[in-house]
């Protein structure tokens, strides 16, 4: 795909890939709460919360590239669809046995907060580089820089 180059979806592939690693933790969590029922919820509510970041970072991507024009009603209609869809889903899963819905409704509540705070460590904060902050390869220090330790000592 074409979207590959966007920061937005460089950002989000990235969140996912590291809100993988919660899954087990979760999973554990879920499980010391409420048994299979609460392991289930909780990864459920995780799944929700990366596909809705997903969902957000391809439209806002194809937006850019087909219709700049049309982002800031995108990002907000999509915004409305994505947390309408997220309440219907929490709404239908009400009556499920299977699902302990304060447990969803916390993860979804708490995660989403969670990743985009736990990722804001990982980004760019400048214009001139936007997406992930790029890696330093093959750093050396400026020609003439000696290394001094805290008591003046050359190393």
């Amino acid at each position: 795909m074409a979207y590959k180059n966007s920061p937005v979806v460089e950002i989000v592939n990235d969140m996912v890939r590291r809100s993988l690693y919660l899954l087990p933790v979760g999973a554990v969590a879920g499980f010391l709460f409420d048994g299979l029922v609460g392991s289930v919820s909780i990864l459920i509510g995780l799944f929700i919360i990366m596909t809705n970041f997903i969902i957000s970072a391809y439209l806002m991507a194809w937006t850019v590239h087909n219709a700049i024009r049309l982002l800031a009603s995108m990002t907000i209609g999509g915004f409305f669809i994505r947390m309408s869809s997220i309440a219907a889903v929490i709404w239908l899963c009400k009556d499920v046995t299977w699902i302990n819905i304060i447990l969803l409704s916390f993860t979804i509540v708490i995660a989403h907060v969670g990743l985009l705070f736990w990722e804001l460590q990982f980004i760019s904060k400048t214009i001139t580089q936007p997406g992930l902050t790029p890696k330093a390869v093959g750093f050396q220090p400026a020609a003439g820089y000696e290394k001094r330790s805290r008591s003046g000592v050359r190393t």
